[in-house]
């Protein structure tokens, strides 16, 4: 993850995602918020945490946006505890729509 956050000149690192839920099947367009851990990035480096933030996002526009992947890493769910493999992702275009009250 280190090395993704070192190749960003200005963006955001989001640790999680909550609340996620479809809202377009047809372009797998999904809306959720960030939580427990959003940061500015400037210069390769975290500088700030950040509000948790909402969003709008096709996954579609998601991943043809993707620059960059670490290699997958494995994360405990909330749901049943299951465990998933995922990679960290360098992606442009991230559609941020409000900051939360939180």
């Amino acid at each position: 993850m280190e090395k993704l956050v070192g190749e960003l000149d200005k963006g955001i690192l989001i640790t999680r995602l909550w609340y996620v839920r479809e809202v377009e099947p047809r372009t797998k367009t999904v809306t959720g918020m960030t939580r427990d851990g959003t940061f500015l990035v400037e210069n390769g480096e975290i500088k700030k945490p950040l509000r948790n933030l909402r969003f709008n996002q096709s996954l579609l526009e998601l991943f043809s946006n993707i620059e960059s992947a670490s290699e997958p890493i494995r994360n405990t769910t909330d749901f049943g505890g299951a465990t998933i493999l995922q990679p960290g992702i360098l992606a442009r275009g991230f559609n941020f729509t409000s900051a939360s009250v939180f």
